[in-house]
Parts: C-alpha cells; sequence; structure tokens
C-alpha cells in the first residue's frame, strides 16, 4: 500500500481523479506541510487508505446483499 501512496498519491501529476485520490492527495500535502519525515506520513495515508477503501468494500457488500435480498 505505501508503494501505491508514494507512486500515485505523493506525486501531483498521477494523482487519481477521483473522491478518495483527492482526499488522500490532501491528506498527505497536510503531513507534509506539517513538517512530519516523508515516510512517517506515507505510512498516515496508506493507513488512511485502508479505512477508506474497507469502508467502500462494506457498502458495496451491503449493497450486494441488499439487492440479492430483493430478488427473493
Amino acid at each position: 500500500m505505501w508503494q501505491r501512496v508514494f507512486v500515485t498519491i505523493e506525486i501531483h501529476r498521477c494523482r487519481l481523479g477521483n473522491e478518495i485520490g483527492e482526499l488522500l492527495g490532501k491528506h498527505i500535502d497536510d503531513e507534509k506541510a506539517a513538517g512530519r519525515p516523508g515516510k512517517l506520513a506515507r505510512m498516515r495515508v496508506a493507513a488512511h487508505a485502508v479505512k477508506l477503501l474497507f469502508k467502500e468494500l462494506l457498502k458495496e457488500l451491503t449493497d450486494t446483499e441488499n439487492r440479492q435480498n430483493q430478488l427473493e
């Protein structure tokens, strides 16, 4: 995950154009502006990314389960 942050999120021109990419990009910019070392900033952003992605996974699983229940 930290490699993804290092390559895709940290570099401005490579950032994702979606909501999560923008949120993580702002997060790493804020971490660096606070004077945190690069490695620590990347680890914090990676942890934040994992939490966001887990929420998205749960939302998708819940939506899928609801659709299946409606079909039955």
